[in-house]
């Protein structure tokens, strides 16, 4: 709440509901600081809603009330977006597998807005994050830095039109396929 609307609101709202009620300068002071984050039309119904309520009918307003009162009526804040400007430069990738499909595959490291642009930070959270994935997919996962995602993604490309790949591909397709199963008729019984 701006200045100007904590003065409407004392003077407009509050002290024509409680026309006794006397406010000196440093008091005002105090309602100001506390009044600023919530929105004036919050404050406004909680002050009507503090005045009907029992502890309102006391001949002045309680600032603590209007403030927990103003809370259930505070707009929602939208949730603040990531900046879509941000392009990450580590990853963390796969360099040896048993299991072919994992070679090269590589995750992002993104940490939030206050630590972009600190790298050491950036690469405490790679180092973390390479432990936790080698302990959940196996294999040795190591941290790329300096790079960006289309290199990381054609380096997996590359890696997965090359022959071996295509040759465990193929394999795991053959292992897939359903397998047809010939019903041989039983020779009839003969009667004797």
């Amino acid at each position: 709440m701006t200045d100007n609307e904590i003065v409407n609101l004392v003077t407009f709202v509050l002290k024509k509901l409680w026309p006794k009620w006397d406010l000196n300068t440093e008091q005002l002071a105090v309602w100001r600081t506390a009044l600023r984050p919530v929105n004036y039309f919050a404050a406004k119904k909680a002050a009507e809603e503090h005045f009907i309520s029992q502890e309102g009918a006391y001949g002045r307003p309680k600032l603590h009330a209007i403030i927990e009162l103003g809370r259930k009526y505070q707009p929602r804040q939208p949730i603040a977006k990531q900046p879509t400007d941000y392009t990450p430069s580590v990853f963390v990738q796969c360099v040896e597998h048993k299991d072919p499909i994992k070679l090269y595959q590589f995750f992002a490291v993104y940490v939030g807005i206050e630590s972009q642009n600190d790298r050491d930070y950036i690469l405490q959270a790679a180092r973390r994050m390479c432990e936790r994935i080698e302990a959940l997919y196996g294999g040795s996962w190591i941290i790329v830095q300096n790079t960006s995602v289309e290199f990381m993604r054609d380096m997996l490309i590359d890696y997965r039109i090359g022959v071996d790949f295509r040759v465990y591909k193929e394999a795991l397709a053959e292992q897939r396929k359903s397998k047809r199963y010939e019903f041989i008729r039983e020779p009839p019984e003969f009667s004797g």
